[in-house]
């Protein structure tokens, strides 16, 4: 292992000890890769800071939808079956699912099946709580 190459392990291993673990992905990426060595010293640390703030904010979210306890991690509201039978609001879904309830201080209550509020339905930063009641239903809360 040459000189170069032992210091660029070295540099990986201190940005995982410093628990950086996106940046050195991204660094030893970008020592592997050529085409990106012609990028300057800043654009190479944009890519490495991008990759590090990614890694954390999909960390985070995935630490939120394990705390929110949801069953069904891959509903959506896309998926929705607004059936005549299930008198489902449509505009009203919608509406709730742009989140303008938020900037407006509202808190709701959803009861029934509601496994298509999580994911990309939850908006960023809102914590939601989970639970069923002794009928079995389950019911979240958004605040």
């Amino acid at each position: 292992m040459g000189v170069v190459a032992m210091l660029n392990h070295e540099t990986a291993a201190k940005l995982r000890q410093m628990k950086l673990s996106g940046m050195a992905e991204s660094y030893e990426r970008q020592m592997a890769e050529p085409s990106v060595h012609g990028l300057s010293f800043d654009e190479r640390l944009g890519l490495m800071v991008d990759q590090e703030w990614l890694r954390r904010q999909n960390s985070k979210m995935a630490m939120l939808l394990k705390k929110a306890g949801f069953v069904d991690s891959s509903a959506a509201i896309e998926d929705i079956d607004y059936a005549p039978d299930r008198r489902l609001d449509r505009p009203l879904i919608l509406e709730l699912a742009g989140g303008n309830y938020i900037s407006h201080a509202r808190n709701i209550i959803i009861t029934g099946p509601t496994c298509f509020w999580q994911n990309k339905n939850q908006p960023e930063g809102v914590r939601t709580k989970s639970w069923t009641i002794k009928d079995r239903s389950k019911h979240h809360v958004l605040f």
